[in-house]
């Protein structure tokens, strides 16, 4: 079975967008995906990008032209992108995002973070962030700074993989989704757990003890983390051989490190589920998730386990 079957790729006509169908290329070459692209708009009284991409969409023909529009906008950027598919819908486009997923049985979106709507590192952007919240398939972001990667060719290499876990169920699927995606690729995973010695509700035990120094507090919860850490190695190679695995456990801030060790790593892709331990609810993706998706210079795919809004 392949990684993913069907690929679904927001296009705004943005630079983010154009990053998003370069590793949503280089997926499909990989995977053997279908890949469809997809442009939602607005109503132009609404949100007027009819002067902005030249099309006329207030006549009876305006999906004929947004197809031939879109087309020759993915022919242009991506120009051995080989078969795909196009589809223009009216609608709020997170709305229509969704839905066009869902109608696809798409596995996959893979969408820019810095379109017309986000401020990038300020604003994860309101399409994206309601993609990323509500999306039944897993999203990968790609950020408009792409740490400077080609946008007119295909990104097939993946080599390494950084997945955070809070050995919550959702961080879980993450581990299991880098394998998958590691095995595709033939990339290297780094297992990273951040200690953060500030959320009591993690070591409850350990600080009830107020003996305890913070010395011996961090030690113990390093070797929980290792602990837990095996435990993850043992599930996958319950499935079966697994890609070539490194652990890291560090303390500080999750928000801050994770970024910081994907920087240092020289990763290719982070791999983070949501709405860990960490999570806010419902009406946010959760902190560390986000702030990842925000801050990190490689893409991000984000994996919902809990059920969407």
């Amino acid at each position: 079975m392949a990684l993913f079957d069907s690929i679904l790729v927001p296009i705004d006509y943005s630079l983010g967008a154009r990053h998003a169908l370069a590793v949503a290329a280089g997926l499909r070459k990989r995977a053997g995906a279908r890949i469809t692209c997809l442009h939602a708009f607005e109503p132009v009284d609404a949100l007027p990008f009819a002067p902005i991409i030249n099309i006329d969409y207030t006549h009876g023909a305006w999906r004929d032209e947004g197809k031939k529009r879109l087309t020759e906008f993915v022919r242009e950027a991506l120009p051995s992108i080989g078969e795909f598919d196009v589809s223009v819908e009216r609608g709020r486009p997170g709305d229509v995002i969704r839905a066009e997923a869902d109608r696809l049985e798409a596995d996959l979106v893979v969408m820019g973070t810095h379109g017309r709507t986000g401020l990038r590192r300020v604003l994860l952007g309101s399409v994206a962030e309601e993609v990323l919240r509500r999306a039944a398939c897993p999203v990968l972001t790609v950020g408009e700074d792409d740490d400077g990667a080609k946008t007119d060719e295909p990104r097939e290499t993946i080599r390494s993989i950084l997945v955070p876990i809070d050995f919550s169920d959702h961080s879980s699927a993450g581990v299991h989704l880098a394998a998958a995606v590691a095995a595709t690729f033939d990339a290297e995973v780094h297992i990273l757990h951040v200690i953060d010695l500030r959320a009591r509700e993690a070591h409850e035990p350990l600080i009830e003890d107020t003996q305890s120094s913070m010395d011996e507090i961090y030690a113990a919860a390093m070797k929980d983390a290792r602990d837990a850490i095996l435990r993850e190695r043992a599930s996958l190679e319950k499935v079966g051989p697994g890609p070539a695995i490194q652990d890291h456990v560090i303390l500080g801030n999750p928000n801050e490190e994770i970024p910081r060790q994907a920087q240092q790593l020289k990763v290719d892709l982070i791999v983070i589920g949501s709405q860990g331990r960490t999570s806010l609810g419902d009406r946010l993706l959760g902190s560390t998730a986000e702030r990842v998706v925000r801050l990190a210079e490689c893409p991000v795919l984000t994996l919902r386990t809990s059920a969407p809004d």
